[in-house]
């Protein structure tokens, strides 16, 4: 059900709510730092807003549209979100980055309205870069940012994305209770903010690119199959994390 939490594996492994997103966390927007948006598409458009200092990435807000288009999302929620925390990002297009879901830049048969897309770029000035579309590469920067004690900090206005965070976003589990795909269930709106946050996450600081795996075993930290297994504890300062390189 929509809003409801799910017992199985989370998306979201290693979020911890007192520590990522602590209760009454008002963040505060750096005017001088770009203002990054995960934008995931469908028809249950959703943004999530954040900016990086350092080896951390701020988690500003996050709003979801339920069975709209992209220009009423982002004329009803993006824009006045935008104006209310961060207006020099309407006035400054190099100060506005947008890591759009990949699907949304398909055309329609003889109609460029149905081109999301574009309607979201004429709607909205910035600077446009495609997130990454396998899912293992796309939420490894995610799960590195969770193992650092201070790596991901969000504002307590975006409850959603925390709720999906908790567990609404997750992976599909049998009877058996083990996972069943590497990808979690699409349930909107928790699959949305966890599509829109490694969007952003992904963009802000992208990884490494994978190695070869042809060669051998991937060296993937985290895998949903494996996620309960007994992990062997790691020197922390050897921890190999490339995501903000």
């Amino acid at each position: 059900a929509r809003g409801g939490l799910a017992r199985g594996a989370v998306g979201a492994h290693g979020f911890n709510r007192e520590l990522h997103a602590p209760r009454g966390y008002r963040a505060q927007p750096e005017g001088t730092a770009t203002l990054g948006m995960g934008q995931d598409g469908g028809l249950t458009p959703t943004t999530v807003f954040g900016q990086r200092a350092g080896h951390r990435v701020t988690i500003l807000g996050a709003v979801s549209s339920e069975h709209d288009g992209v220009r009423q999302h982002v004329r009803g929620l993006v824009r006045p979100w935008i104006q209310e925390r961060c207006p020099w990002a309407l006035d400054r297009k190099e100060q506005c980055r947008i890591f759009y879901d990949p699907s949304m830049n398909k055309d329609g048969e003889g109609d460029t309205e149905s081109n999301a897309l574009l309607v979201m770029q004429r709607e909205l000035p910035g600077t446009y870069l495609p997130g990454l579309v396998p899912w293992l590469p796309r939420v490894q920067p995610l799960l590195s940012l969770l193992a650092l004690h201070d790596g991901l900090r969000i504002d307590a206005s975006a409850r959603g994305l925390v709720r999906a965070l908790e567990g609404g976003w997750h992976y599909p589990t049998g009877m058996d209770g083990k996972v069943k795909r590497e990808d979690p269930v699409k349930n909107h709106p928790h699959s949305d903010y966890g599509d829109a946050l490694l969007y952003l996450i992904g963009g802000m600081s992208p990884a490494k690119p994978p190695r070869d795996t042809s060669r051998g075993p991937s060296k993937v930290g985290f895998s949903p199959y494996t996620y309960d297994r007994p992990k062997v504890e790691r020197n922390p300062s050897k921890m190999d994390f490339r995501v903000f390189r």
